[in-house]
């Protein structure tokens, strides 16, 4: 990667580190504050209440397993733009740079009633997000050695 590019993946895992340890970070709108459980973990259930309730029964565990993988990310690369990884380490990245979508992406979640998406991005935030998704596909790419190609991934009904 450019060296520019590895800086920003450097700032985004450190801001993402920063905002699941409750400390400030930078943000391209704001600044952030500890990054709310239904902002790491979307909704799996038809209702929030059901949603809720998992996350209070399992999100203490699922941010500590999500916090002490961005940790190695931030603090085992030393934001080189060349280097090797190997399979744990590009799982590491997977999650990392999936998870730090959240930072991102607006509010509210999808509106089962209205039957929409309300917590895409836009501007700046959009730009990032699909640089986000754009490096977890390479990632994928690079562990499957199959260069990636557009047309398997349409969906037709």
């Amino acid at each position: 990667m450019s060296p520019n590019v590895a800086v920003c993946l450097r700032t985004v895992a450190e801001e993402l580190l920063a905002a699941l340890e409750a400390q400030e970070a930078r943000r391209p709108f704001r600044r952030a504050r500890r990054l709310a459980d239904e902002h790491l973990f979307p909704d799996a259930y038809d209702t929030k209440e059901e949603s809720m309730a998992f996350r209070q029964r399992h999100g203490d565990a699922m941010r500590e397993t999500v916090t002490a993988t961005v940790r190695r990310v931030a603090t085992e690369w030393a934001g080189q733009a060349a280097f090797t990884m190997n399979r744990r380490a590009a799982h590491d990245w997977l999650v990392t740079y999936t998870h730090a979508q959240a930072l991102v992406l607006g509010r509210p979640r999808w509106k089962p009633n209205l039957q929409t998406w309300e917590r895409l991005p836009s501007g700046q935030a959009e730009v990032t997000m699909r640089w986000l998704v754009y490096l977890g596909a390479a990632l994928i790419d690079a562990l499957i050695g199959q260069p990636w190609r557009p047309e398997v991934l349409l969906l037709t009904p």
